[in-house]
């Protein structure tokens, strides 16, 4: 079932006071929601990115730095895609790791990209829609990360506090409190 980011952040509210209700936080099941939604928005996202890489000329894919980085997000997505829909505690143990896999298999992208631009620096009609493909790219690059972080962040505190009550989380990857205006 989708469910809109604004029925996330309900389930996500209604899970912390849950949480401090009980004086602990969820354990991996209750989070089968939180990662079916990224189950689902992960491939979209990288789909986007995926069709503006379409959308560059022809001699940008012909840079091997920058094909690279296509067949990066390709292979993201194509692994993102096939996982199975979670509805477990362990499935959601497993998307975490493959959520860390993922994030490996993309830690070169900002090193390659920024070699492309260098190789394709000579030619004027490849650096005007590069700016504006690498703006949405890397746009798409840091949502995707802190979504990605935050749940890594939560489902890992969860496990540990299980472990040690007196965990706190890992990282600056948890969001705990937002105000808006």
């Amino acid at each position: 079932k989708n469910i809109s980011l604004k029925q996330l952040e309900a389930l996500l509210l209604g899970q912390a006071r849950m949480a401090k209700a009980r004086r602990g936080p969820p354990r991996p099941e209750e989070f089968a929601k939180h990662a079916q939604w990224l189950q689902e928005e992960l491939p979209i996202r990288n789909a986007r990115v995926l069709v503006d890489f379409n959308r560059l000329p022809f001699i940008a894919l012909r840079c091997e730095a920058l094909a690279n980085v296509w067949e990066c997000y390709a292979e993201d997505f194509q692994v993102l895609s096939t996982i199975p829909t979670i509805t477990s505690g362990k499935q959601v143990l497993d998307f975490v790791e493959e959520l860390k896999k993922s994030q490996q298999r993309r830690a070169l992208v900002v090193q390659k990209t920024r070699q492309a631009i260098g190789d394709l620096r000579q030619f004027p009609d490849v650096r005007e829609n590069l700016e504006t493909f690498l703006e949405k790219v890397f746009l798409t690059r840091i949502g995707r990360l802190l979504l990605e972080d935050h749940f890594i962040a939560s489902v890992d505190h969860a496990v540990n506090t299980a472990a040690d009550p007196l965990s706190t989380p890992e990282g600056d990857g948890l969001v705990t409190e937002t105000r808006i205006g």
